[in-house]
Formats: C-alpha cells, sequence, structure tokens
C-alpha cells in the first residue's frame, strides 16, 4: 500500500479493530468480477471502489436508460445512451484513480465465464435472470471462485455467499442447493416487469459489497451457507440455514466439456426469431383490424394498457385459457417483453401455424413510451 494519500483515503476503516492495514493491503492486492452494472452492480461497484479493492471488473453489455436513473447511482443524465460499463468506469476511475478497472461490455457466455472468472478473487452476481445466475454459478463451482449472489424485487431482497471453501474440505454450499433447477423462462418476472422502489437494490448491493470485504479481508464472518431476508416494506429480516443437498443436480454440468456444450438460455433463442414485434408493427397490424392483443401481467400489475381493446390473461393461467383466443394474429404483450416472450412460445408450439403468435419487444413500458411520443 502507498503511504500519504493512500493511507489517508483508507484510514477510517484502517483503523478499524479487526482490519487494520494488513487489511486493506488485502484489498489493494485483490480483486472481484461484478456480473451486472445494474441497481446492485452500480452500489456494490461503487463501494469496492471507495474501499479499495484493487482490480475490479465489470460485465454488462447494456447501456443506460433514463429509466435505471432512480436506482443505478453511477450514472447521470449525461450517460442516457452510453454502455454501462464504460459510464460505469468513468465514474469509479474518477473516485480512486489508484485502482485498476476492466470492462467487458458484451453477454456473458459459457466461453466467456471459463475465460474471465479465474482472473479473479471472487465473483458478485449482481443480474436479475435465472439463466445467467445459473450459468455464473456453475462456472464459479467448476473454477473454485466464492460468489456473494444477490436477487431483489418490489420491496424484498436476498442475499447469500456461495462456493466459499470450507475449514473440513467438505463440498461448499452453492447456488443450486438453494434452487436446484433455473424455473421455467417467463415465469418470474424481473424489476422491469414488476417495479422496484429504488433503496433497495442499493440496500443488496451495499451487502454485497460488504461481504466480498470480509471474504478478501477475513474481517468477520461471511453469510456462507445462511440465505437473509429482508423486507424494506415491514423493515422485517430473516436469515435461514442452506443446506447442502444429499442428491446430485442431473442439470449442472460435471467438467468443463459439458459445460461448454450446456444451453442456459441465456439471451433469445433461434426459435425465438419472427416471434418479436416492435411497437411499430403491432399499432400498424392494430390498424388493419386483425390482430388481438393479450395482456399476460398479472390482475394488480400497473399500469394499466388502457384505450386498447385487449383481453386480459395472466401467464400463470394461460394454458388453461386458450380457447380463449381466436385463430388468426395474436400479440402478447407483459411489463418489460420477458413473459410475452414466453406465451408467444407457447402458442406457436401449441398451436402449430393455426396463430400467429407474437410478443411485443419492450412491453407495456415501449408501449406507453410511443403512445406519450406521439402526443407531444
Amino acid at each position: 500500500m502507498r503511504e500519504g494519500t493512500d493511507m489517508q483515503r483508507y484510514s477510517r476503516q484502517v483503523m478499524l479493530s479487526g482490519f487494520g492495514a494488513d487489511g486493506q493491503r488485502r484489498l489493494l492486492q485483490s480483486s472481484v468480477l461484478v456480473v451486472g452494472a445494474g441497481g446492485l452492480g452500480c452500489t456494490a461497484l461503487a463501494h469496492l471502489a471507495g474501499a479499495g479493492v484493487g482490480r475490479i471488473g465489470i460485465v454488462d453489455h447494456d447501456r443506460v436508460g433514463l429509466e435505471n436513473l432512480h436506482r443505478q447511482i453511477l450514472f447521470d443524465m449525461s450517460d442516457i445512451g452510453v454502455s454501462k460499463t464504460a459510464a460505469a468506469a468513468r465514474r469509479l476511475r474518477s473516485m480512486n484513480p489508484g485502482i485498476e478497472i476492466f470492462e467487458y461490455p458484451f453477454p456473458l457466455s459459457n466461453r466467456g465465464c471459463l475465460e474471465i472468472l479465474p482472473g479473479y478473487d471472487l465473483v458478485l452476481d449482481c443480474t436479475d435472470n435465472f439463466p445467467t445466475r445459473f450459468m455464473v454459478n456453475d462456472a464459479c463451482v467448476l473454477v473454485g471462485k466464492p460468489l456473494v449472489s444477490a436477487a431483489v424485487s418490489r420491496y424484498e431482497g436476498q442475499l447469500a455467499v456461495f462456493n466459499l471453501t470450507t475449514q473440513d474440505g467438505s463440498r461448499p454450499v452453492h447456488y443450486r442447493d438453494l434452487i436446484p433447477a433455473p424455473p421455467k423462462q417467463g415465469t418470474v418476472a424481473n424489476c422491469a416487469e414488476e417495479g422496484i422502489l429504488g433503496v433497495l437494490p442499493g440496500m443488496a448491493g451495499s451487502m454485497q459489497a460488504a461481504e466480498a470485504i470480509k471474504i478478501l479481508t477475513g474481517a468477520g464472518t461471511p453469510l456462507a451457507g445462511r440465505l437473509l431476508s429482508f423486507s424494506i416494506k415491514e423493515n422485517r429480516f430473516l436469515e435461514v440455514e442452506v443446506s447442502r443437498s444429499a442428491t446430485p443436480f442431473p442439470d449442472m454440468p460435471a467438467d468443463t466439456e459439458s459445460f461448454l456444450r450446456k444451453d442456459y438460455g441465456v439471451g433469445c433463442r433461434n426459435t425465438d426469431m419472427g416471434l418479436e414485434i416492435e411497437a411499430g408493427q403491432m399499432e400498424e397490424w392494430l390498424g388493419l383490424g386483425d390482430t388481438l392483443v393479450v395482456d399476460v401481467r398479472e390482475p394488480d400489475e400497473a399500469p394499466a394498457l388502457t384505450g386498447l381493446d385487449h383481453l386480459r390473461i395472466p401467464l400463470s393461467i394461460l394454458d388453461k385459457e386458450l380457447h380463449r383466443l381466436r385463430s388468426g394474429r395474436v400479440v402478447f404483450v407483459c411489463q418489460g417483453g420477458s413473459r410475452s416472450l414466453e406465451a408467444a412460445r407457447r402458442l406457436a408450439e401449441r398451436e402449430g401455424g393455426l396463430m400467429q403468435a407474437h410478443s411485443l419487444r419492450g412491453g407495456v413500458r415501449e408501449w406507453l413510451q410511443r403512445k406519450s411520443m406521439s402526443h407531444v
């Protein structure tokens, strides 16, 4: 650790009992990979950089949008349209020029996991979808890296540490001990679908950074083998034990070769080609009068799809309600486009071409934005 400036920068944590200059040196010599630069990732990144983690990697293929700014604290209005990794790296370097920041501005793949993860001491899962969570977990197990995982939705969050080496040499708990296999795609919504209070990912991201710092420095007891759940609506916190499963996971790759072959469903499938349409295409079809719009959100989700004739059939009961759909063209919509895409897949597979199934890309959010702009 450099004397002078660095010592002054980190002085408030160096003076902590059980941390000290040795703990700070460990941080400066350590490295953390953060997968996802959204609400969780932005907060975690800010604290990791501030604490003095020597090398930080950022994985995210997305660009900053206006809807991100209420919770993604590394960005401001000038960053809209800019790559999230570039905007985050620029901000972190200005916060702490004494650390290294590496950018990975592309979707993380199986091969990418095996190329990137081994170069870091631990990984933070700050993503918002199950395919990537399972892919990152399985990669961490293969390459032997600790994983700090968090998930948030609406008013509730969860946090756990996985794959942390045990003192007795037994297999550490990993993500599949908590959730053995991914839920069917489209059945669980993310924050773009359900909404989220902006402070929630800030809390969870801060706790992720805290767990990472504890693991890297040895100061404190990491949340390994335990799951912390909390609700900021009622200020409730609950901690439960996560035990190692006694049975193997058939869906989990056992080696590098099987991991590289596995299809986690990250991104769109080849079979999705032609299922998604833009808002302009939907508007054009509605003008022709031969298109049925079906909203697959749950009844309590807002905003309502007003001023447009449509059916409301939640995805959770869609299979039982297919008889309500007439033959011809059907466009499914949801809040952000993921559940509607799953609905379109189901209909396309079941009906064998009797109906033209489509999904509105960007969902109700994109549709309402287009309508508001048309009235400006």
